[in-house]
């Protein structure tokens, strides 16, 4: 459940696992303090190797989130897999609203930038970089650069 090989948690990580959740956690990885990873219940959290979580972070996980390797996440940044289902509803309370259950992925030798939030059914692609202070909710193709809000394609990796 929790393979730590050669992973640094800093101090004042917290991790909340929920009934029938898991955490896969490959090596090599550091996840700095005062962060929050939340996995609720019948949802998969899986971060590969090589990954880098800057301090203050934030990661809720409704559904699955998958990050990739050699994947660096700057500080403050939030990643939200699910939402509200029927927030437009205004007979159904805030309270009352089921969350939906989404995929988001991180693939491989991406950089998501500090005050970053990801958020819904998003695919980060591989070798992306997402400015600081970005929203993200479309998908980001390989070698994209994206920043802004909401975030829109300003440029490539060559």
């Amino acid at each position: 459940m929790f393979p730590f090989k050669k992973n640094r948690l800093s101090r004042n990580v917290k991790i909340y696992t929920y009934c029938n959740s898991n955490f896969s956690l490959g090596s090599n990885n550091s996840i700095l303090g005062f962060g929050n990873i939340i996995i609720e219940e019948n949802s998969l959290l899986l971060i590969k190797n090589k990954v880098y979580i800057g301090f203050f972070s934030n990661i809720r996980c409704s559904g699955k989130i998958e990050i990739g390797n050699n994947v660096h996440i700057g500080q403050f940044v939030s990643l939200l897999s699910g939402h509200y289902e029927n927030y437009r509803d205004r007979n159904i309370t805030i309270g009352d609203q089921k969350i939906q259950k989404n995929v988001l992925v991180i693939k491989d030798d991406s950089w998501i930038g500090a005050n970053v939030t990801i958020i819904g059914n998003v695919t980060i692609g591989k070798g992306a970089i997402v400015g600081a202070g970005s929203i993200v909710t479309k998908n980001v193709l390989d070698y994209e650069i994206v920043a802004g809000n909401p975030a829109k394609k300003i440029g490539e990796r060559i």
